[in-house]
């Protein structure tokens, strides 16, 4: 038993059934070709991108993509260092939650100065409103745990800390290293990485 097709012809079933398991292969091999097509851009975007990211910074720092997760002062804690690392607050902390490279980024003081009690809670009762007034509950800053020591020379403790540690890299801002912190660090294997931000610190970045 059949139909007649659009010429007067009479169309088998089998016809039918073949004329429908044809269309069905095009549409099968059409949406088979487009799958082929996005897989090879994509391929051939992780291809470029692998290519594009062996610089000299992937390189240098021996990490696979040259992807570097800005300091951020306190609002960086471990678990944020870590999670970027593998795709702080306390370097051992870090470590015992990666074993990727990071560094630590230190603000060199241009004004030694003592800091009085009073300020710093004044400071904290103020970033605590901001919290609030602004819903930021879940924000990951510990103001009361964060840790001040009210001496002189903060920074010469934390170049300490550093030299201990031994960290992958120590980056720095607002300021040039001395000779003998950077002769210390080259030393044992810390790469340094500077911000200039005048014309003296871009000079002294690039001779050293």
């Amino acid at each position: 038993m059949g139909r007649k097709n659009a010429t007067g012809n009479k169309t088998s079933t089998v016809d039918r059934y073949r004329q429908e398991l044809g269309r069905q292969e095009k549409k099968v091999t059409a949406e088979h070709r487009r799958e082929i097509k996005r897989l090879k851009s994509e391929q051939e975007t992780v291809s470029y991108w692998k290519m594009f990211s062996k610089n000299l910074i992937t390189r240098l720092l021996n990490i696979e993509y040259p992807l570097i997760q800005a300091p951020m002062s306190p609002l960086t804690t471990p678990e944020l260092v870590a999670s970027v690392s593998n795709a702080g607050d306390e370097i051992r902390h870090v470590r015992s939650l990666t074993n990727k490279l990071f560094g630590v980024n230190l603000f060199i003081p241009s004004i030694q100065y003592d800091i009085l009690p009073h300020e710093i809670d004044s400071v904290r009762k103020e970033l605590k409103k901001l919290i609030v007034d602004k819903r930021l509950k879940n924000f990951s800053i510990y103001i009361d745990s964060i840790p001040v020591k009210l001496t002189k020379d903060i920074f010469s403790e934390q170049i300490e800390i550093v030299l201990n540690e031994k960290v992958s890299v120590l980056s720095f801002t607002f300021g040039c290293l001395s000779d003998d912190i950077v002769n210390k660090c080259k030393q044992l294997g810390i790469k340094l990485i500077g911000t200039a931000t005048t014309t003296k610190e871009a000079v002294f970045l690039k001779h050293r």
